[in-house]
C-alpha cells in the first residue's frame, strides 16, 4: 500500500482507495462504470485483469466479460481528481499524480527553491560586475541594472540596494 498518494474516494458511494487501479476495479465490479484510461486499454485488446464480480483472471476482453457474463450494461466514468493542496482538477488519475508530485512535492519545493537561490546569485554577481564596470547590465529584457555613484542615487531619492567600494548600485525598471 503507498501511503504517500492522497486517498481516492468512489464518486457514487465514497468508498475509498490507494491507488486509482482498485478504484477502477470497483467503480467497473460496483457501479458499471468505465474509466477513460480503461476504455483506452480495452480499445487497444488490453483490458486484462481479475474480474471484480466474479474474481476470474483474464488477458484481455476484460470488459466484454463484465458485461456479457455478469449481464452489467457499462457505462463512461466521468471521474474528476481535485488537488487537496491548490485548485487545479484533473479528468485522468496519470495527470494528477504528476501534477502533485511535480507541484507540491519536496523535490519540486527543492529544486524551485534552489532555482531562486541561483537567479539572486547571478543577480548580485550582475551587479559587482556593473559596479566595477561602470557599465549598465542587461538582466532581461525589462530589467538593466545601472551602476550610479553614491551621491547621484541619493540626491535623486532613489533607493541604495548594494555598495561596493565608495559606489552604491541602484535597480532601474527600463520602459519598454
Amino acid at each position: 500500500m503507498i501511503h504517500s498518494r492522497p486517498p481516492l474516494n468512489c464518486q457514487k458511494c465514497q468508498f475509498r482507495f490507494f491507488t486509482d487501479q482498485g478504484l477502477e476495479r470497483h467503480l467497473l465490479g460496483s457501479h458499471g462504470l468505465v474509466t477513460a484510461s480503461m476504455q483506452d486499454l480495452a480499445n487497444k485488446g488490453r483490458d486484462s485483469g481479475r474480474c471484480p464480480v466474479c474474481g476470474k483472471r483474464f488477458d484481455w476482453k476484460l470488459l466484454n466479460h463484465v458485461a456479457q457474463d455478469h449481464q452489467k450494461t457499462l457505462k463512461p466514468a466521468h471521474l474528476s481528481y481535485k488537488c487537496t493542496v491548490c485548485t487545479a482538477t484533473f479528468g485522468q488519475y496519470k495527470l494528477f499524480e504528476n501534477h502533485v508530485y511535480q507541484a507540491h512535492s519536496g523535490a519540486a519545493k527543492k529544486d524551485r527553491a534552489k532555482q531562486q537561490q541561483q537567479q539572486h546569485q547571478a543577480v548580485k554577481a550582475a551587479a559587482a560586475a556593473a559596479a566595477a564596470s561602470k557599465a549598465p547590465v542587461k538582466m532581461s529584457k525589462d530589467i538593466t541594472i545601472i551602476p550610479r555613484p553614491a551621491t547621484a542615487g541619493a540626491a535623486a531619492g532613489l533607493q541604495k540596494v548594494g555598495k561596493h567600494s565608495n559606489k552604491s548600485i541602484d535597480y532601474h525598471f527600463k520602459p519598454t
